[in-house]
């Protein structure tokens, strides 16, 4: 009898044991189940805020390609700066340093860092006109350009017998002319070597870097020309 409710006791103790550890772990995993919700929704709320944070970004990007079309004095990412770098290659190339000049003085202004280099002024000379027209089309021009000028009551304009030369030196190594009447403006033509202007029945050409170049009035840059014809060389005494 003794030893049953002994056994009854131990069982009812065993019993309120396992009951109570078993609450206790319930609540434990009740606890780890609840903190593990909330850590999601924190994980959430932070991803949301990331998300919202790249959609940001992504806007701003695309604002910045936007800008990257080259504007007058308005550089402000790095994608203008390599295409405006492209574009003075490309312009140089094709119109001369120029308009190259315009788009340098914009890419200076939007770093102040950045130090740019730009077309320098090497020197000025007069450059007198060797003249090797023939006689006969000399007196041939001189009678129709009279009666011309007779029938239209003007005086006759005559071609200049000095021009005024330019050198200068481009940070982009182009090499070329402008021409007009009394001025010519020489790119990559070095100042210090022999340098004439000749006119011939064809037109004027330019004798430098021992090589002949045959120029024209252009009021846009143009690349040298150079003369390789032997008729002409030799009577360009080449």
């Amino acid at each position: 009898m003794k030893n049953k409710i002994v056994l009854f006791v131990f069982g009812l103790l065993a019993g309120i044991a396992i009951g109570v550890v078993f609450d206790v772990g319930i609540k434990a995993v009740f606890r780890q189940i609840r903190e593990l919700h909330l850590s999601l929704n924190k994980i959430g709320v932070q991803q949301s805020q990331i998300s919202q944070r790249l959609d940001s970004i992504q806007g701003k990007l695309k604002d910045n390609k936007k800008g990257a079309v080259i504007t007058k004095g308005d550089i402000k990412t790095i994608m203008p700066v390599v295409q405006k770098d492209n574009a003075i290659a490309k312009d140089t190339l094709t119109n001369g340093p120029g308009n190259a000049d315009s788009l340098i003085a914009e890419k200076e202004q939007s770093d102040s860092n950045i130090v740019v280099m730009t077309n320098q002024l090497i020197t000025v000379s007069s450059l007198p006109v060797k003249n090797i027209d023939s006689v006969s089309s000399n007196k041939s021009n001189a009678r129709s350009d009279s009666m011309l000028a007779s029938m239209t009551n003007t005086s006759e304009e005559e071609d200049p017998s000095v021009y005024r030369v330019e050198f200068w030196q481009s940070p982009l190594n182009f090499k070329g002319y402008k021409m007009s009447i009394g001025k010519l403006v020489l790119y990559g033509i070095n100042s210090t070597g022999h340098v004439a202007l000749v006119k011939s029945d064809d037109g004027y050409y330019l004798l430098a870097n021992q090589s002949a170049y045959k120029v024209m009035y252009t009021d846009d840059f143009k690349p040298f020309e150079r003369v390789t014809d032997r008729m002409v060389l030799k009577k360009l005494s080449l």
